[in-house]
């Protein structure tokens, strides 16, 4: 999705834009970002929702790369993921008589 020209980034403010788009590009996993302008610039993370994905995605600039056309400044563009998520899973058994195994297999 174009976003085109995003700008007004203030230290520590957190800044909403939106975007319509006839195009529903599902559940974020990636974003790619390209800057065109060298005034350099560092975000933290960046988070995408929609209407129909409400749950907001977040990718998160843990390396603090400076966002900036002028290479000697940064890097002028980006791909970042969101994290993998580890889930855990628990289960108690029943304390019934023949209740335990060590020959199952279970899939979730």
């Amino acid at each position: 999705v174009e976003t085109g020209s995003l700008d007004n980034f203030v230290n520590g403010a957190i800044e909403t834009f939106t975007i319509e788009s006839k195009i529903d590009i599902g559940q974020l996993d990636c974003v790619t970002i390209d800057v065109e302008e060298d005034d350099a610039w560092i975000f933290e993370w960046i988070s995408v929702s929609s209407d129909i994905n409400p749950v907001e995605r977040y990718v998160f600039n843990n390396e603090s790369v400076m966002m900036s056309s002028d290479l000697s400044e940064g890097s002028n563009n980006m791909e970042l993921c969101v994290p993998v998520v580890i889930y855990t899973v628990r289960t108690q058994t029943t304390s019934h008589k023949y209740a335990d195994t060590n020959k199952i297999s279970a899939f979730l």
